[in-house]
């Protein structure tokens, strides 16, 4: 994605092993991120996975890879041309509709954000072909704001006068001054055009003036109604920080509006590093039900707390604690995703430190998981998802790593996700028994070499961290090409630049490594 998620925080200023082996099915060179999966729930044989992938030109596509046989195996690698040369793509999401169509939504943009737009894919194959892409909004669509962000895509399947709509969600670009707003577009003829576009939040229910990045997480229910929950902290209307729920009837002609939580500042996660997405999902076996998950510290630490509703939104329950590990332990979740399947029964996944020899973000880590059957009141045991204790590695600082995504179908549970555990970012693929927890095979799609230096934070502000070997010489760029910074080092490997006399905007940092040149693109806010 362009940037991380931050809950809540940036409202303040802006054991039960596997059998089974991890295998890699990616096979990318440089970088893969932010995984989004399909599971057919009619043929659960047929899987489809997209992420974010280094295009050879320092810039990302977006990849796939589909199975026709639950995973065995995969098609050959599928890229998404740019709608123009020289953008680059960011955070896919996807759905189904009613008839079994794939639609695939994702950012294609310039880096100086010049142009660019939220476009939209459709596949009548089960994802081997896609048809042109349709635009859903326009980088210009808001005048500077540059609403194409983090786009979430939800398809009606209610078989109702609905059916078929398609909504989707986004928010402006992270370098973009607070105030800031989510926006709202749907296709009522089913992906051919998109109408016009809408803020989510309203009067009473404003976003406010210190979220930098108000992601709506979107979801449809099996009656036909959209339901958004999206961060709000405006002073004159509520003093905490807190989560509203928007909820329309008629595909975003008017919203009605509930409080989900609010939050005292005891809750707020303060490690910035985390990956603290959010996540509303509907049950199909129960209209009136909404689960929220989100992490916050309200115990101590970081853990992952489910919020539901049984009235279709219009009351919820107080936190339930999902991840077992021990209360205020020091130990961060986070990368948190949940799925229900057609009965009920609810899937909820992470990424998991409790085996950490030290605490805080840059520990090793694993993914974990735990489930709630319909008809219990609490969540099993947690249990490993991803078969090994990965080591910390400093690229999963970095954006691109925010979300990974889990699917549950007829007590089969599937996940993917990045780790670093061969010395690269790779997606990794599970697919495992919901009754014994036992895996069918962990492989690998992705295997991408990481960049030669690690550049932190992106965006920056006043301060730019920089690791890598052996660093003889930086040199930084303008968009425009003019050289704004030239220094030589000796072979050093940690440098923070002071960069709070720069101009906001696009820059290229080049670094000369003994005999190897490489450059990242680097946003100054």
């Amino acid at each position: 994605m362009i940037t991380r998620i931050y809950i809540l925080i940036s409202f303040l200023l802006v054991p039960f092993l596997l059998a089974a082996q991890s295998i890699n099915i990616s096979e990318g060179e440089v970088f893969d991120g932010e995984p989004f999966m399909l599971v057919n729930p009619q043929n659960q044989q047929h899987i489809i996975v997209v992420w974010m992938g280094f295009d050879g030109l320092e810039l990302v596509k977006i990849k796939e890879r589909v199975s026709f046989n639950g995973g065995n195996t995969w098609s050959d690698i599928i890229e998404f041309s740019h709608i123009i040369s020289g953008f680059t793509s960011a955070d896919p999401s996807m759905d189904f509709d009613s008839d079994g169509n794939i639609f695939l939504c994702f950012i294609d943009y310039n880096l100086s954000g010049a142009a660019g737009s939220t476009i939209i894919y459709k596949s009548i194959d089960g994802g081997l072909t896609w048809n042109a892409p349709v635009e859903v909004i326009n980088v210009f669509a808001d005048g500077s704001e540059l609403p194409v962000d983090r786009p979430w895509m939800v398809i009606d399947k209610s078989g109702t006068a609905s059916d078929g709509n398609i909504y989707v969600t986004t928010k402006p670009a992270p370098w973009i001054p607070f105030p800031n707003r989510n926006y709202f577009i749907a296709s009522t003829d089913g992906g051919a055009s998109f109408n016009p576009w809408r803020n989510i939040d309203t009067m009473g229910w404003r976003i406010g003036s210190f979220i930098q990045a108000p992601m709506a997480s979107p979801a449809v229910s099996k009656n036909g109604i959209f339901y958004s929950i999206y961060p709000a902290w405006e002073l004159t209307e509520n003093i905490l920080p807190r989560f509203i729920l928007a909820s329309s009837e008629n595909a975003g002609g008017t919203f009605n509006y509930t409080e989900v939580f609010e939050s005292p500042p005891a809750d707020l996660n303060k490690d910035t590093s985390a990956k603290l997405g959010y996540h509303l999902i509907p049950d199909p076996s129960d209209v009136n039900h909404l689960a929220f998950l989100c992490i916050l510290q309200s115990l101590g630490d970081a853990d992952i707390f489910l919020l539901e509703s049984f009235d279709a939104g219009n009351n919820w329950s107080s936190l339930i604690r999902i991840n077992d590990d021990a209360i205020n332990n020091g130990t961060m979740q986070d990368l948190v995703w949940a799925d229900f399947d057609l009965d009920g029964d609810l899937f909820v996944s992470w990424r998991d430190r409790r085996n950490a020899i030290d605490t805080g973000f840059a520990v090793s880590s694993q993914m974990y998981g735990a489930i709630r059957w319909k008809d219990s009141l609490n969540f099993s045991h947690n249990f490993p998802i991803s078969d090994v204790e990965v080591d910390f590695d400093d690229v999963l600082y970095g954006n691109g790593n925010d979300f990974m995504c889990n699917a549950m179908v007829n007590d089969t549970i599937y996940a993917v996700w990045g780790d670093t555990r061969d010395g690269k970012l790779n997606i990794w693929f599970n697919k495992l028994s919901a009754q014994t927890f036992s895996g069918t095979g962990i492989q690998q799609i992705v295997s991408e070499s990481r960049d030669a230096f690690l550049l932190y934070p992106n965006p920056a502000n006043n301060v730019l961290q920089i690791e890598g070997e052996n660093i003889n010489r930086i040199s930084i760029f303008d968009i425009a090409g003019k050289i704004v910074f030239n220094q030589q080092y000796s072979n050093t490997n940690n440098i923070t630049l002071n960069i709070a006399d720069f101009k906001s905007g696009i820059y290229s940092i080049t670094l000369q490594q003994n005999e190897n040149t490489t450059s990242q693109k680097f946003v100054n806010q």
